[in-house]
């Protein structure tokens, strides 16, 4: 079918949390795994012009633990399903393109598992705060190379529309900045 399209990626990320006072180094580490399927304007349709819409599923974990030790761990996981419209353009050479995307999705934790529910209670009560998110999300996607490998740099923007910023696991508003490569297999030959 003309138009048809799927896409898998995978992401990873970490970030610590250093208390000084009690000698405390935390790791926050998370994973996903994001598939994709929906529609998109072929190229020999609108050759500079980019559309596309995808139903978008994530499929993650996190790991926290105290650096340095796997004893002291709170992990879990999560599942993020949403829309994802892009719009965008591309060089008639496909070789730069620029898009803004915009996601509107949900977000649900589960399978938390914790060593010392005292030590992590304030990351519990952050999670146990809400059992999921809505959250908006805003893209602004670089990419340049050649047709079938490409550089990717994307910032983006993130608003948890139902969160509270002192209590919730999900912030009300963040941000990112990140770097890849994009392969297209071009399976059956059209863009």
């Amino acid at each position: 079918a003309d138009g048809i399209g799927a896409y898998v990626g995978y992401a990873g990320a970490g970030q610590k949390s250093d208390d000084s006072a009690n000698h405390i180094l935390k790791k926050y580490t998370g994973e996903m795994l994001n598939l994709g399927l929906g529609y998109f304007l072929p190229q020999a349709k609108s050759e500079n012009f980019r559309f596309e819409i995808f139903g978008d599923l994530g499929l993650g974990s996190y790991k926290n633990n105290i650096s340095g030790s796997q004893n002291h761990y709170f992990n879990g996981n999560y599942t993020r399903v949403g829309i994802m419209p892009n719009f965008g353009y591309s060089t008639s050479d496909n070789l730069f393109s620029f898009a803004y995307s915009i996601r509107l999705s949900t977000i649900a934790f589960s399978n938390a598992t914790v060593s010392d529910s005292s030590f992590w209670r304030s990351d519990i009560e952050r999670l146990n705060s809400k059992p999921n998110y809505t959250m908006l999300e805003h893209g602004f996607t670089f990419r340049g190379g050649f047709p079938m490998v490409k550089f990717q740099a994307q910032l983006a923007f993130y608003h948890g529309l139902n969160s509270d910023q002192t209590i919730n696991a999900i912030p009300v508003l963040n941000a990112s900045l990140m770097f890849g490569v994009v392969f297209n297999t071009n399976l059956f030959g059209k863009q």
